[in-house]
Formats: C-alpha cells, structure tokens, sequence
C-alpha cells in the first residue's frame, strides 16, 4: 500500500485521498500540481511534495522471512 504523508502529522489522509494523490500525480507528472487539486478538491493542506513524488514502497514478501 503506498502511503502519503501529510505536512501536518494529525491529519490523516483517507484511502481515498491517497488514491486520488496517486491518479492526479500519473495525470499530471507534477507533485505541485497534485498539491494544488488536492487543496482544490479537499480544502485542506496536501500531502507534501515528497511523499506524493516517492512514496514508501510496499514490504516484500521477503522482508518478513518468507
């Protein structure tokens, strides 16, 4: 699962926004302009460029002695 963080660490962003972080950054290939539709569309403070430009990556299945 690719996860977002928020500037601000006492806001949580929903499944759904994450996803919607994601489609918006293969739209657009532009974090800023992620920022700015997430801002538009949820009127709040977006994910930070980072996290929307290099998300954590998911835990293999290795990672966890499989």
């Amino acid at each position: 699962m690719i996860e977002l963080y928020e500037s601000n660490p006492h806001k949580m962003t929903t499944a759904q926004e994450k996803a919607q972080c994601v489609s918006w950054f293969i739209e657009t290939k532009s974090d800023v302009q992620t920022q700015r539709n997430y801002r538009s569309k949820y009127g709040r403070d977006p994910p930070s460029r980072p996290s929307i430009r290099d998300p954590p990556s998911r835990p293999s299945i290795r990672q966890f002695g499989n």
